[in-house]
């Protein structure tokens, strides 16, 4: 009897080994395929200058001696000559690459990449232990696997792919405090530390749900409310000095915010569109009516009560996370990745109990991650957007070779510029300062050159700043007038908003003026 039972089992355990397995190597792949096979754009670029100077000075100073790294001005971006406007955690991290396998494209965003394909896998062991369901592991890694918007952001170098992990760290946190395990609130702790020193506004949106919580674990005399207390105000102290030093307030007045009603929208259609449709928080409820009036359906087997007030915190900290976004005096997709594996763990845990037929579920869940047509026929917004899939678009894109008009100035500066050459521009463009061995000049915020330099931009290589500028008369004579022809393709054509970035090689080709010093003008400086 207990072969038989023995036999028995080990298949099921073998396909489900094989479904972990399988799924673990396909979202390693979507991470790492093609890694280099796009150039930074302007925030990558900025990580990784910092990075290099980490390598050079141990600290992210602004300036290296030959280019000087600001994108909001000498005002926010540093103090003393050292880098203030974001915390230095992705910089290290990125310096450390460097270290290994030297300054590049790949080297930059392969722990990135890796920490994002970590979360996918935490994601899972997370599931995992709340549910003590293979289904509802699955699905969550599935649906974080295979989110376009996800897999957009942990090809970066950038934070992205750490606040993702340290959001899965508050959640688990949660659950264990819930649980009466006193050891959740060192992973809200970590969680949260992980997150401020990346970007502050991740940390502080977990805030208030964290805050609800201690209330609620103090009144019912729960054993983890003094460790939870506890971690909440470590970690208030570990933040403060990062704060008082930066004096982070400052920052708020570099950028103008967006109008509320521009913010609703922005967030809202995002959401629905990239993370998952509004549709979703219908199957609750959905589920309850089916079986209250359906006599021949199966009844619907509860939640244990942890769960249930689980999944009750989860909604209420996405709630009260989005309002707290409105600090952020920029919208973006990027502060919404957190919510996103908050989001796979209700709608995983959703679609198998409140969708009673598994194949059902699994048909839905097919559906969601390779298609947007749930998002398409229940669009709230009417944004008109097309039905594709996001995931095979995203695929055939890291698998395709790539160009774009900074990969053509590259290779024209590399051709015609020499080490040490001025190019002057009113655009940061660190990927020039990244990429070649020229001397980066923002116009902006560079005092007056003194002697004429030897480049210069009148239009934006690569940022996104559309004026043009014409150069003054009393300088033409001094300059030649260089029309190239450049892909064209958007300047910030590889940032990871699904809406920006280019899925292919632009089909046309468009006009790029440079103007270069003459040979028999003045000598420009070197």
């Amino acid at each position: 009897m207990k072969i038989d039972s023995h036999m028995g089992v080990r298949p099921r355990v073998i396909g489900i080994s094989a479904l972990y397995l399988g799924l673990v190597t396909m979202v390693f792949f979507l991470a790492f395929c093609n890694l280099d096979g796009r150039l930074f754009w302007e925030d990558e670029a900025e990580t990784a200058l910092l990075a290099k100077n980490i390598l050079k000075f141990g600290i992210p100073r602004v300036d290296d001696g030959v280019n000087h790294i600001s994108v909001n001005g000498y005002r926010f971006d540093e103090r003393n000559g050292i880098w203030t406007w974001s915390p230095w955690l992705p910089q290290y991290i990125t310096a450390a690459s460097f270290a290994v396998f030297g300054p590049g494209t790949w080297a930059g965003r392969a722990p990135f990449a890796l920490i994002g394909w970590l979360s996918v896998v935490l994601l899972g062991v997370v599931a995992w232990k709340i549910y003590r369901s293979h289904g509802i592991a699955l699905s969550c890694m599935l649906l974080l696997g295979t989110s376009e918007v996800f897999l957009l952001h942990i090809r970066q170098c950038r934070y992205y792919s750490i606040i993702v992990l340290g959001e899965i760290l508050v959640v688990y946190g949660m659950y264990q405090a819930l649980a009466k395990k006193r050891a959740g609130s060192w992973f809200v702790l970590a969680g949260l530390l992980l997150q401020f020193y990346c970007t502050y506004i991740s940390a502080l949106a977990n805030v208030p749900v964290l805050l609800v919580l201690a209330c609620n674990l103090f009144r019912q005399k729960n054993s983890a409310r003094y460790p939870l207390s506890i971690a909440l105000g470590i970690w208030v102290l570990l933040s403060l000095p990062w704060l008082l030093y930066t004096e982070a307030w400052r920052q708020e007045s570099a950028e103008t915010h967006a109008t509320w009603q521009h913010f609703l929208r922005f967030y809202g259609w995002q959401f629905h569109f990239h993370f998952f449709p509004w549709c979703v928080v219908l199957l609750p409820a959905g589920g309850w009516l089916f079986h209250r009036f359906s006599k021949n359906a199966p009844a619907t087997r509860l939640p244990p009560d942890i769960l249930s007030r689980f999944e009750k915190y989860l909604v209420l900290l996405m709630l009260l996370y989005v309002p707290v976004l409105a600090i952020v005096p920029l919208v973006y997709s990027r502060y919404l990745l957190p919510l996103l594996p908050v989001a796979c763990l209700l709608v995983a845990s959703w679609l198998f109990r409140y969708l009673k037929w598994t194949a059902l579920a699994i048909a839905v869940l097919m559906v969601q991650c390779l298609s947007n047509v749930f998002a398409v026929a229940t669009d709230p917004f009417s944004r008109q957007y097309p039905l594709r899939s996001p995931f095979a678009d995203f695929l055939f894109s890291s698998l395709l070779p790539y160009e774009d008009r900074l990969s053509d100035l590259l290779k024209f500066f590399r051709e015609q510029a020499h080490p040490g050459d001025v190019l002057v521009s009113w655009d940061p463009e660190l990927p020039l300062a990244f990429y070649t061995k020229l001397k980066v000049v923002d116009a902006r915020l560079a005092s007056p050159v003194h002697s004429l330099p030897r480049w210069i931009l009148p239009e934006s290589a690569t940022g996104d700043l559309n004026e043009k500028y014409e150069l003054p008369g009393t300088l033409k004579p001094y300059y030649e007038k260089m029309t190239l022809t450049v892909h064209n393709s958007f300047q910030v054509d590889n940032i990871p908003e699904p809406e920006a970035y280019e899925l292919q090689t632009a089909m046309s080709m468009s006009p790029f003026v440079v103007y270069k010093l003459k040979d028999e003008a003045v000598p420009a400086p070197r």
